[in-house]
């Protein structure tokens, strides 16, 4: 556990381990900013930044690693990458079991501890952040630090599932969230306008990670003089089935002009039938190489902790049923994922 990382840190600098050592992480690092500051210091104190891994499993995710190749390896959608065309963007990071056999541990964490400060947020870099000038890891660390400066909260909901009292570890006057909303802004030329939905939670209606880039319509002319066509989306299915999904308009064959929604998918199991490596197998090969590229900097950890700090354990409570999703409170525009659902199973 993170209260423990600092000490085991000091006693094993007083069995000798120096600067041939490398220390490995795992999340979380901290619980709020003062905590994730003096871990990091603590950590510091004995061992260089260069030696800590702090490890995001999610970095791993081949469908994680594959969003900076779509976004910077094909000219195709870079110009259209921003605030002009892009209309929202948004996250879902559903789970349909509950908390199982971590009550005791979630209880004291909740749903924007355990998944917005750290994973869905390193996501939400990855598909926002420039170029890095190289693939070095201090530079797309760089790219990924300015966009958490620019990360601003606009609003966040929590919710619990009833029963959830009744879990094993959980106190039974709990007012931890098991599902979030959040409504954030990037303030860069970039993004200014474009606005940022992340909704995440357990004891839902399935499991599924996803990130969705909402365009604007195009203007009510020619096929959509009487503003009814849907607007093109790109999804990234990150777990459990990785692919990415362009859904656009087409013609429906015949002599008359009618217009449908159809996509053009690419899955990787299709693509890539090859078994692909665990996210934990390619973190622990990348930390004994001493490869830090995917592994959070103790300035990313401090600095996401200090923009979510504000909405941690504040709010009122509402109640969904399990297997239920609950209906959004923020306002934006709803990508239906759901619709996405049976692609690249």
């Amino acid at each position: 556990p993170p209260n423990v990382y600092a000490s085991t840190a000091a006693e094993l600098a007083h069995e000798g381990f120096g600067r041939e050592s490398i220390l490995i992480n795992e999340k979380p690092f901290g619980y709020d900013y003062d905590s994730a500051r003096k871990l990091n210091t603590g950590l510091a104190y004995h061992f260089d930044e260069m030696q800590i891994f702090r490890i995001d499993h999610y970095l791993a995710k081949e469908a994680v690693q594959n969003i900076l190749v779509f976004r910077f390896a094909n000219s195709l959608f870079y110009p259209v990458w921003n605030s002009r065309y892009i209309e929202s963007i948004q996250i879902n990071a559903y789970e349909s079991i509950g908390v199982e056999n971590r009550g005791s541990y979630y209880d004291g964490a909740g749903i924007i501890r355990d998944m917005i400060q750290n994973h869905l947020t390193q996501l939400l870099c990855l598909i926002t952040m420039e170029a890095p000038v190289s693939l070095d890891a201090e530079d797309i660390r760089a790219q990924k630090i300015n966009i958490l400066k620019t990360i601003e909260v606009l609003g966040s909901r929590r919710f619990q599932y009833k029963g959830y009292h009744d879990e094993k570890g959980v106190a039974p006057d709990s007012t931890t969230e098991t599902y979030a909303e959040m409504k954030l802004q990037i303030n860069n030329f970039r993004w200014i306008g474009t606005p940022v939905y992340i909704r995440t939670g357990k004891a839902l209606n399935r499991k599924g990670t996803e990130i969705g880039l909402k365009f604007k319509k195009v203007p009510r002319l020619l096929f959509n003089a009487g503003g009814a066509l849907d607007a093109n989306k790109i999804i990234f299915k990150i777990q459990p089935s990785e692919g990415i999904i362009i859904d656009m308009a087409s013609k429906i064959p015949g002599s008359e002009i009618q217009l449908t929604n159809t996509n053009m998918s690419f899955c990787y199991r299709d693509s890539f039938p090859a078994e692909i490596p665990e996210a934990y197998q390619k973190l622990l090969l990348d930390a004994i190489r001493g490869d830090r590229t995917l592994f959070v900097s103790a300035e990313e950890t401090e600095i996401s902790w200090k923009k979510y700090e504000p909405f941690l354990g504040t709010g009122a409570i509402e109640f969904y049923e399990k297997g239920e999703v609950p209906a959004p409170r923020l306002a934006g525009g709803w990508i239906d994922f759901e619709k996405y659902k049976s692609i690249c199973d």
